[in-house]
This record gives structure tokens, sequence and C-alpha cells, in this order.
């Protein structure tokens, strides 16, 4: 059994050289690409794409992904806003050679009228038409789970997932967002309804009514999840601990706390 390890490399340092040295040393060998020097990976031009694609490749790295903000938005704007930034991305993965992009489910309106449940419909003709253009140009999308969208808990993931019913269209596990979402076991509530569609996951833990800690050490039940994606033969599991901060749409741990991250991830893979 063998993981393939990737990491944020804005969740070790803004700049990719300083990241780039630290990934190194702790043997990992492909980039997850979210935000270059601070600025959003969909915001950068197709210049300072090509300019950090060199960086990464002349270091010896692979990029695994764009982990980008699409899907991070409400429900109840145009559906033209994130297909054009769906398209962005699609020109992106050619510059930075990778044919994998991360996206979120949408939030519903704030004003909680309605469950969330209402807004299922329409995140999945919207995912659709992304995983149809998607899949049209060889690129997976890998839906994310996280805290308040629509595609939080297990249930109306899979439900997403499954209406769609794209090879396009996977899910990125993501363990601490469960526990944020309030799933109170995550590898036994989530498992039987998204295994099949599960293609990564996400480094990251939490306790409950807590902080973000080292993966095994909070409530995201770790140890159970390494062992049924060992015996599927891994997956790729990229690191994004936000062991130092953890905002909306990014975060962070720092050189010494992606090595603590890194140093958890290494010792709970020992055990399966």
């Amino acid at each position: 059994m063998a993981f393939t390890l990737a990491a944020l490399s804005d969740e070790i340092a803004p700049d990719l050289a300083t990241a780039l040295q630290v990934m190194r040393e702790e043997g990992i060998g492909e980039v997850e690409v979210r935000t270059v020097s601070g600025k959003n990976v969909l915001d950068l031009t197709d210049d300072e794409a090509a300019r950090s694609y060199a960086e990464i490749a002349i270091a010896g790295f692979r990029v695994s992904g764009l982990a980008s903000p699409i899907g991070k938005s409400s429900i109840e704007r145009p559906r033209t806003y994130e297909a054009g930034r769906l398209r962005r991305a699609l020109a992106l993965c050619t510059i930075f050679h990778t044919n994998r992009i991360r996206l979120f489910s949408f939030y519903p309106p704030e004003d909680g009228a309605k469950a969330p449940e209402a807004f299922l419909s329409e995140v999945v003709a919207r995912l659709g038409a992304m995983a149809a253009e998607a899949g049209t140009a060889g690129v997976e999308l890998v839906l994310e789970n996280e805290f308040r969208l629509v595609g939080d808990v297990p249930s109306r993931i899979a439900h997403i997932l499954a209406e769609v019913d794209s090879p396009a269209l996977r899910f990125a596990w993501d363990p601490g967002n469960f526990v944020h979402s309030g799933v109170q076991q995550p590898f036994d509530d989530a498992w039987p309804l998204l295994a099949a569609f599960t293609t990564c996951g996400h480094v990251k833990d939490l306790r409950r009514g807590g902080d973000h800690v080292p993966v095994g050490q909070g409530d995201g039940q770790w140890p159970k999840l390494v062992a049924a994606l060992a015996q599927r033969g891994g997956v790729p599991l990229v690191i994004e601990p936000h062991l130092k901060v953890a905002r909306h749409s990014t975060g962070y741990s720092g050189p010494d706390l992606f090595r603590q991250a890194v140093a958890a991830l290494a010792a709970l893979l020992t055990t399966v």
C-alpha cells in the first residue's frame, strides 16, 4: 500500500520557494495550488501561472490539482459567475499540467428561510453542467465538504454526487470539515454513502468544539479512514492542516506546524 502525498503550498508559506523546500525535506512530491504570494490561483495571469508552474517543475514537483474556490459562493448568484470561474480554472489546468480542480457546493441564502435541502436540485444542475464541461476537457472536479454549504453533511453530499452521476465529479473527503459541520462520527456516518465517490482526502482533523489538531488527535476518525483507503490501494492525500489559522477561504500552518502535521500523518500511515 502506498499513499501519494501532496500539500497546499500556502499552508507552509506564501512564497513557493520556501514551501517547496519544506516539502522536499518532508518527502512530499506534489503541490496543490491555492494561492501564490497571496494571490488566488484563479486570479493569476497566464504569465504568473506559467512562472509559478516553471518554479514548481524545475524544483522537481508535480501539480496535483488546483484548490479553487469555485462554488464557495451564494446559490443566489447567477450561474454565469461560477461558470466563468470554471472556464478560467480549466485554462489554468493546461498551464499547470494538471487534470484536477477542487470545488464546493454553494452557500444557501443567509436568511435561513429554507432548509439546505431546498437548494439541492439547483446545486445538482450547476455542478452537473460543470462536470459535463470538465469531462469534455479531460478534467476531474473534486467536491469538498465544508461547513454551512448545501453539501456539508454526508446525506446531502451523497445526493448531489449520485444525481450528477458523472465520473468527472468525485469527492474530496475532509474529516475536519465533517467535524466542523456537526457530523458526530465522520467515517461511520459517511463512508457507506461516499466511499464509491471518494478520489482523494484532505489531511485535516478537528476536535469537536475546539481547534484544528494533527490527524489522529481529533474527532475525524482518521484511523478508520486510512485503514479503509489502504484496502483500496490508497488515494492521494492533500495536506491542509490549518494548525495556525483557519479562515473561510484559506488556512495556514507555517513550516514548523506543517512538519508536525506530516509527522502525525506518517505515524498514522505506519499503522495500516
